[in-house]
């Protein structure tokens, strides 16, 4: 089962790449975690590693 949002939150972004991450919390699919990590923090990791 994948991670749930304090798992998520508490993972953090690494350079490790979107899907490796995705694969780490328990996701099958690279958006699948995507989509799981908007919703949790309002934004993309994209977005998130953008900003630093």
């Amino acid at each position: 089962m994948p991670c749930s949002g304090p798992g998520i939150r508490h993972r953090g972004l690494s350079r490790a790449p979107v899907a490796e991450l995705a694969s780490r919390s328990g996701y099958e699919s690279e958006a699948g975690f995507a989509r799981a990590f908007k919703r949790v923090t309002g934004e993309s990791p994209g977005s998130v590693r953008r900003s630093g």
